[in-house]
């Protein structure tokens, strides 16, 4: 989020503790808080590590997810589903032959 006034530098901030009792100066700490833990929170290398591997973990899901669309939209994809289409008819009508075998 964009801050209220970029032009006053956070080291020239007071925090009007009056107004953190009775709750105006919440959004005030929140936006803090979320500075310190965005920008100055110290996390170990390994966590780095697991929060960089997310992330590429998560673009890759995006891709397969683009590539899985482009191949359902493609011929061979349009050919397979027909195909497992037959398959499950077929399936269906062996077990309702089976049954009525019994």
């Amino acid at each position: 989020e964009k801050p209220w006034w970029d032009f006053i530098p956070l080291e020239h901030y007071i925090v009007p503790l009056l107004h953190c009792n009775i709750g105006i100066g919440d959004v005030i700490l929140n936006k803090f808080r979320d500075f310190v833990s965005e920008q100055i929170e110290y996390i170990s290398p390994e966590e780095a590590g697991i929060r960089a591997a997310k992330q590429s973990m998560e673009e890759k899901i995006v891709s397969l997810q683009a590539e899985r669309e482009a191949f359902h939209d493609s011929e061979d994809g349009k050919k397979l589903k027909r195909l497992k289409d037959k398959i499950r008819r077929g399936e269906k009508a062996l077990a309702t032959f089976e049954s009525v075998a019994d």
